[in-house]
Order: structure tokens, then C-alpha cells, then sequence
């Protein structure tokens, strides 16, 4: 386990809506890739995202949109939070997204939570999407 680190910060919000999922995590890159968690906290939606969040499948296409950056901005400020409060640095943030439609069989899926707004708000590289790729082929 002599290879190099990458100290990230793992983001998942699920249909559950429990609340967002921060977690810092340490990966060594060897023979074999080893993880370690270091820290990890659920952070409650706020009752009116919470709302959204539910009724996300019956939204507008604007509304949904707006969506995806109020909960991108809502990430962003958490990881932002969540690092300033520890003293942390990372190399970046990672997460799937909140699943508003996941249809497989016809090659959907549709994940909110702007990477480009958490990467705004938190000022660390975003990696995201990793689903899209996958129901693709």
C-alpha cells in the first residue's frame, strides 16, 4: 500500500430522503485498490427541498431543473460545511446524484443535484454521472 493517495469526499442522496450522505474517504492506489472511511455524516433535507424531492416525478421540466441546481447548491454548501468543519482538504467530490427516473429497459436514468453547482459552491473538482454511461450500454 506504498502507492499514492486521493482523499475524496463521497456524496449520495437516495429515494429514501433521509438526507444527503457526506462521507470522507481515503483511497491508496497498489497492487490492489484499498479504502478507508474516515468520516462520514447524513445531513436532513431541509422540509421544503424534502417536499420537492418527493413530488420530483411529477415536476415540469422547469421545475425540475430548478430543482437540479437548488440541490446542487444545497450539496455544495454541505461539502463546504462539512470540510470547513474538520479542517479537510480533498482532491474532489464524488456522487451519483439524486435518482428522480431510473428505467434501464429504455436506456433512462435521470440524476439531479448539479455537479457544476456543487463544484461552484464547494470550489472542488466534481466527479458525477456515473450511471448515464452504464444504462447506455
Amino acid at each position: 500500500m506504498n502507492g499514492k493517495e486521493y482523499h475524496v469526499v463521497g456524496l449520495m442522496s437516495g429515494t429514501s430522503l433521509d438526507g444527503l450522505d457526506i462521507a470522507h474517504c481515503t483511497f491508496t492506489e497498489g497492487a490492489a485498490w484499498h479504502y478507508r472511511i474516515n468520516d462520514a455524516v447524513t445531513v436532513p433535507y431541509p422540509a421544503e427541498l424534502q417536499d420537492r424531492l418527493q413530488r420530483a416525478t411529477g415536476l415540469s421540466g422547469l421545475e425540475l431543473s430548478l430543482l437540479d441546481v437548488e440541490l446542487g447548491v444545497f450539496m455544495g454548501r454541505e461539502v463546504d460545511r462539512f470540510l470547513m468543519a474538520r479542517r479537510l482538504n480533498v482532491d474532489f467530490v464524488s456522487g451519483h446524484g439524486h435518482t428522480v427516473f431510473h428505467q434501464p429497459d429504455k436506456g433512462l436514468t435521470l440524476q439531479i443535484g448539479s455537479p457544476a453547482h456543487i463544484a461552484a459552491r464547494s470550489t472542488y473538482p466534481v466527479i458525477a454521472d456515473f450511471r448515464t454511461k452504464d444504462v447506455a450500454l
